[in-house]
């Protein structure tokens, strides 16, 4: 018997044909054929590696930033540098007076809009309430003068600055003193306890316009005389020792002298034994 050599594929008395094998190249019925691999085509071989050189490179020249499309450096603005190194050499009351100087000129529309301008500052906004009241708030007529209560409440409760704070309450009481009164006083007199002393100072002086004014109300000033007892009420003990009170203590013991003035002497049960001694 006639043997094959290990790289000839038997395929005597078999229809089967190789997987691999061309299409009609069928080997002779009883014979054999080598398996041999395909020829490379070394055209499109360098055909493919050229286009995936070029669809690199391609990808890498999108991705690559050019000296044109690079962002500037924004540099920082003199002016709001200046400003905010101002903030440190001067104090807050030198500020407000001088936002208020700077805006006292301004038209009403321009007083509006700043007023509804979230990008101002505290000191500015402040002193944009400011300027409305002693320039405009006489001259707002009933349907305007709904519109800015409106505002002013809202600044007053969004704003965290005590300055707004008591810039707005302060307007709100010069446009309806009966209806502000009772809600502003006692928020006005506890900033008067506040650690920044121009806040104290303003508060004791837009309280002191407010007390000045005549006729004396026994309204407001029982509101006032229940507002300072029920803080002297709670610092009581802090009393027992003080023989001559302090620049905070003498303000609030000069609006309860006030209170007590125009209320009588009936009210003097009412307090501290503490603060009596200081009256």
């Amino acid at each position: 018997m006639k043997r094959y050599s290990k790289s000839v594929i038997a395929t005597v008395g078999s229809d089967q044909r190789p997987a691999c094998r061309q299409a009609g190249s069928e080997a002779p019925p009883g014979r054999g054929f080598v398996a041999k691999s395909a020829p490379r085509n070394d055209t499109c071989y360098f055909v493919f590696v050229f286009l995936f050189l070029f669809a690199a490179n391609s990808a890498w020249t999108d991705d690559s930033v050019s000296p044109e499309s690079a962002p500037a450096v924004q540099e920082q603005d003199p002016m709001a540098m200046r400003e905010e190194e101002a903030l440190f050499l001067f104090d807050d009351q030198e500020l407000l007076d001088g936002y208020t100087q700077k805006y006292r000129d301004a038209a009403w529309d321009e007083i509006i809009q700043m007023l509804g301008d979230e990008s101002l500052s505290a000191y500015q906004l402040a002193a944009t309430i400011r300027v409305f009241r002693q320039e405009f708030v006489k001259e707002t007529v009933a349907m305007d003068k709904k519109s800015m209560e409106r505002l002013l409440l809202q600044l007053l409760n969004r704003s965290p600055s005590p300055f707004v704070q008591v810039e707005a309450m302060d307007t709100l009481i010069a446009m309806d003193r009966y209806k502000y009164f009772r809600a502003m006083i006692p928020s006005m007199i506890q900033k008067l306890d506040h650690y920044n002393d121009t806040v104290n100072a303003l508060a004791f002086d837009y309280l002191n316009q407010m007390i000045a004014q005549e006729p004396a109300r026994s309204r407001e000033a029982q509101i006032v005389f229940n507002s300072i007892n029920k803080i002297l009420f709670l610092s009581r003990n802090h009393l027992t020792n003080v023989k001559e009170p302090g620049p905070r203590l003498s303000q609030k013991i000069k609006l309860l002298r006030w209170s007590i003035k125009v209320l009588g002497t009936e009210d003097l049960n009412k307090l501290p034994k503490e603060v009596i001694g200081l009256l």
